[in-house]
């Protein structure tokens, strides 16, 4: 077992032992999701997406939390040669001059002109009782086709 997996497993533990709560940041999404209970999403700072960790894999809303969970590497090699990918195109705007609107607009294959001039307030798309917020003008819809198939099918037709 390497050392990261035992760290990882020693949080685990120690939360489950003493009732305490962790405020873990990582770009790993395979960790977060092996350490939290839920999951916020940020972006330059800003809250994405909130929601408990398996209702943010299973019915992801929004475009950079999908982005996120694409490139998670799965270790069976044939499911992994034929998944789709979210693929970010763009640069990465400045935290310290954010783009107007919704931060992620830039590099969101969906943002429309709403996009540019309202930022995205809060907003709870759970259901069950179970809250799930996502600050996004078009969120996904976790019926629909995968959100991969959702985001490429707004990619211009060279990209997909």
């Amino acid at each position: 077992m390497s050392i990261r997996a035992q760290i990882l497993n020693l949080l685990i533990d120690l939360r489950e032992e003493t009732n305490l709560a962790y405020i873990f940041i990582s770009h790993d999404m395979s960790a977060v999701h092996h350490v939290a209970d839920r999951i916020l999403v940020m972006y330059l700072g800003r809250p994405m997406e909130l929601a408990d960790r398996d209702a943010l894999h299973e019915q992801t809303r929004h475009p950079y939390t999908a982005a996120l969970l694409s490139a998670i590497p799965v270790p069976d090699p044939d499911v992994e040669q034929h998944r789709e990918r979210v693929l970010l195109r763009g640069e990465i705007p400045s935290p310290l001059h954010p783009p107007s609107g919704c931060v992620f607009r830039t590099r969101c294959p969906i943002a429309q002109e709403r996009c540019a001039t309202e930022r995205p307030e809060w907003r709870d798309v759970g259901f069950a009782g179970e809250p799930h917020l996502v600050a996004c003008h078009y969120p996904l819809d976790p019926g629909a086709a995968s959100a991969e198939t959702q985001l490429k099918s707004h990619q211009p037709k060279g990209e997909q």
